[in-house]
């Protein structure tokens, strides 16, 4: 979705041209599809903290690993359930 530059601020949720100028220059540096994965780890490891899959500290280093590799063109495999 197109959202025009006016409304980053309030979308954000901050008034600071700052904050809007630094995101948006982040914002760039990542593909869509890159946005796409890194929202679907994001959700995956909520589930998995939330559902007891794996403490805290393992689902946070997962996501952190599966991050990075993304940065790096990687495509990241699901883990293993622990169940």
């Amino acid at each position: 979705e197109h959202v025009p530059q006016g409304e980053w601020g309030s979308r954000l949720g901050t008034a600071s041209d700052y904050v809007v100028r630094k995101t948006a220059d982040q914002a760039r540096r990542f593909p869509l599809e890159a946005v796409r994965a890194l929202y679907q780890l994001l959700v995956k490891a909520d589930l998995a903290m939330k559902t007891g899959e794996a403490t805290d500290d393992v689902v946070l280093a997962e996501l952190v690993a599966r991050a990075v590799m993304l940065r790096h063109g990687v495509v990241p495999r699901s883990p293993a359930t622990r169940r």
